[in-house]
């Protein structure tokens, strides 16, 4: 759990540094570099944070859930377990220690990001979208996990998943304006 929060703060601080003050940016239609910069800066951000979030969450409940299935099988077999229970349980317990990382995380960064609107309630919603993405990935992740039995085949497969998840990002921001980015766009597959 510890390092949950201290994960938590290193990359909310490193977020901090980069996407600092992207609340105040401008859209202006008479300026359409500031106006452009400013949705693309927004478009990663919020990009970046909910496939973060989302990701950690799906990740930590793939790789643990099929290390808990032999002992299920042998508890279950022995009438001490039912399903429904240990399901609901697991997901419980996964949902309270990993819905961390996602709130520092958005908590940290609320201020930093220095939107127009700082009040209690754009906060709370801000941390309402934190759970929201927590109880998303350990949600899926914590479904996901049980349709394999390797953890090999799980991990693979929730990389996929993620990938679906990203593939909206180069598809909205116009790569063609920065060189590097349309050089990956061509040597990609």
């Amino acid at each position: 759990m510890l390092s949950l929060v201290g994960i938590s703060f290193f990359v909310s601080q490193l977020l901090s540094a980069i996407y600092n003050g992207i609340g105040r940016g401008q859209i202006d239609m008479f300026d359409p570099a500031m106006t452009e910069r400013t949705v693309k800066n927004w478009i990663g951000f919020v990009n970046y944070m909910n496939v973060d979030c989302f990701a950690a969450c799906l990740f930590s409940n793939l790789i643990t859930m099929p290390t808990f299935m032999p002992v299920f099988k042998r508890e279950y077999k022995s009438g001490f377990y039912s399903p429904h229970i240990f399901y609901f349980g697991n997901w419980l317990a996964k949902m309270m220690c990993l819905s961390f990382y996602p709130i520092l995380m958005y908590a940290g960064l609320f201020h930093a990001i220095d939107p127009v609107d700082n009040s209690n309630e754009n906060f709370k919603a801000f941390l309402k979208v934190a759970a929201a993405q927590a109880f998303n990935g350990v949600a899926l992740g914590h479904m996901w996990s049980t349709v394999f039995d390797s953890e090999t085949s799980t991990i693979v497969s929730g990389f996929m998943i993620l990938n679906a998840c990203n593939s909206g990002s180069g598809a909205i921001v116009n790569s063609g304006s920065n060189y590097f980015l349309a050089f990956l766009r061509f040597v990609s597959p």
